[in-house]
């Protein structure tokens, strides 16, 4: 066959011929799918679940199937602005002085050698070296400004009006262990939060509240961010200053003008009284 024909031009017309004529007088019968089975999108590139605006390919699969995990091959990482080849510490991604961009990342294991000798994970490093896009090159270090603490408030948001049962929530950027965040209403403790993700509920009473998240890290270090906020008030409310009460307007008594003396009579007045 190798000097007469391929199959694609050989085997192939021919069963597509035969099938023609069998089905010639046949009625047309549109596919139906069985039951039990859905249409997903899936990465192009890794097969997993559709994710981050990559492209994407449709596929049919068994319901309940689906991958679950999260795509390790196709992803996203956070990179800083002035260092692109470096990864962006979680200070930085908390300040969101970063970017995402698209990288691939192939690891495989060797069912035979284990880790000791993985000759599948030597072939794939041989061949990755061998691109020169930057995305088969995911960086593994951190650029600088790695050891800040950054704290920052998702709920509620920095001089918002809440009602009286308050959820606070917080997100840490830290390279270091978080032991602890406690939570400060007009410099009151509130509570404390030692997991993520960080936070807590409280009631507080109508008002005016400045609100502290303060990190303990397991190395001593801490840091530290505050918002203001308004219970059922604006967050720039005042309470009204009340009014002075007026001083009473003291009555002041008429003193009564003396009476006049008689004038002594003169001389001449006697000798009138006299006549």
């Amino acid at each position: 066959m190798k000097s007469v024909a391929s199959g694609v031009s050989g085997a192939s017309p021919i069963w597509r011929n035969a099938i023609l004529a069998a089905l010639d007088k046949k009625p047309v019968v549109e596919f139906k799918m069985p039951s039990g089975i859905e249409s997903i999108a899936l990465d192009k590139v890794s097969g997993y679940p559709a994710h981050d605006d990559f492209e994407t390919k449709e596929a049919l699969i068994i319901r309940g199937s689906k991958p679950t995990s999260s795509d390790p091959v196709h992803v996203k990482l956070k990179v800083c602005k002035s260092q692109e080849d470096k990864l962006a510490p979680p200070a930085l991604v908390a300040k969101n002085e970063h970017f995402d961009k698209e990288f691939f990342i192939f690891k495989e294991s060797d069912p035979i050698y284990g880790d000791k000798d993985n000759r599948w994970q030597k072939g794939i490093d041989e061949w990755v070296v061998s691109q020169s896009d930057s995305p088969y090159h995911p960086p593994t270090e951190y650029c600088d400004g790695g050891d800040e603490i950054v704290v920052r408030f998702e709920s509620p948001e920095d001089k918002s009006q809440t009602g009286n049962e308050i959820e606070i929530r917080t997100s840490i950027g830290t390279m270091g262990d978080v032991d602890r965040v406690e939570y400060f209403a007009n410099d009151k403790k509130i509570g404390e939060s030692k997991d993520k993700p960080y936070r807590v509920k409280t009631r507080l009473d109508d008002g005016v509240y400045s609100l502290k998240a303060k990190v303990f890290r397991k190395d001593g270090k801490t840091g530290e961010q505050t918002i203001k906020i308004g219970v059922n008030k604006p967050h720039d409310w005042a309470a009204p200053t009340p009014s002075p009460t007026p001083s009473p307007t003291p009555t002041v008594s008429a003193t009564p003008s003396p009476t006049p003396s008689p004038s002594p009579l003169s001389q001449s007045d006697h000798r009138l009284n006299e006549l």
